[in-house]
């Protein structure tokens, strides 16, 4: 009662939502905008510096984030914390303790449906090499420069691989590419130049697109998803493998992480996949 009285100008009467094991809850800022008030407070056995996302809070976040990204609405979160006596050490030691599945839950990924609406838009794109790039990214989870960058005589035909020579890492990577990945490519050197060697070069230069941003905005918002980024694709690839039963370390081989711990964000099974698997032990 204290909190909701302390926040009441703060939008916690006018509340879309309310978590039920927390003080979190969701606000509508305007008709594009919600801010998600996350409470990070541990008070048992007391109140901590550390903080952290309660289980159900967890679930209210992820059921209220589909609901947005379903209509298109911009989610902001705020945390906040209750500090009482601990406010000179905030800075310093306060965290989350569970951090990573607050991220894993905020970061975009893109639902079978979603993926459907996004394909749809880039098809009617004025750029007519927009619905292939978006595709190849979904196909191999590259990232939007190694894509634009890549060059025919890269492509591995026999082997079915895609040679990326240069890579955030530095090092050579190569890609396995898909039946999918394959008849793109073969689609698009039937239609290719001999002369020109980048695969999805500007038609107006022969050269790899400086910039794809204005094609991807509009298609994106026709597609109802002004927030997705084009590096979205490649979490939604990893996305997909994880949710598929692939292992981590086939993740981090396919997206070229040098260390598994930059994968292991990828590790969040849908808490439906999760229920799902429980189901399957039969007790009688």
């Amino acid at each position: 009662e204290e909190f909701r009285e302390i926040y009441a100008d703060f939008g916690y009467n006018e509340a879309k939502s309310e978590a039920p094991d927390s003080l979190s809850y969701l606000v509508e800022l305007n008709d594009t905008t919600w801010l998600m008030m996350l409470d990070t407070t541990v008070c048992e056995p007391e109140n901590e510096v550390y903080g952290e996302i309660r289980e159900g809070t967890l679930e209210w976040m992820e059921e209220c984030l589909k609901e947005a990204y379903a209509e298109g609405i911009t989610v902001i979160p705020v945390g906040h914390h209750n500090l009482q006596r601990l406010s000179r050490v905030y800075v310093e030691e306060c965290v989350i303790e569970n951090c990573d599945e607050v991220l894993e839950l905020l970061e975009r990924y893109l639902t079978p449906e979603q993926t459907t609406r996004l394909l749809t838009a880039v098809r009617h794109s004025q750029n007519p090499l927009l619905a292939d790039i978006v595709a190849f990214l979904l196909f191999t989870g590259a990232r939007k420069r190694e894509a634009l960058d890549a060059k025919w005589q890269d492509v591995d035909w026999r082997q079915k691989l895609w040679r990326i020579p240069k890579t955030k890492s530095g090092k050579v990577r190569h890609v396995p590419l898909s039946t999918g990945a394959l008849r793109l490519l073969q689609d698009l050197q039937e239609k290719a130049d001999p002369a020109i060697e980048h695969i999805f070069a500007n038609p107006r230069t022969g050269k790899p697109f400086v910039s794809i941003f204005y094609s991807w905005d509009t298609a994106r918002k026709e597609a109802g998803l002004p927030e997705l980024r084009i590096h979205d694709l490649r979490h939604s690839f990893a996305s997909f493998l994880v949710n598929a039963g692939r292992s981590l370390y086939e993740v981090q081989e396919l997206l070229g992480h040098a260390d598994i711990r930059t994968t292991s964000r990828y590790a969040h099974l849908s808490r439906e996949r999760l229920r799902e698997a429980v189901e399957v032990v039969a007790v009688r």
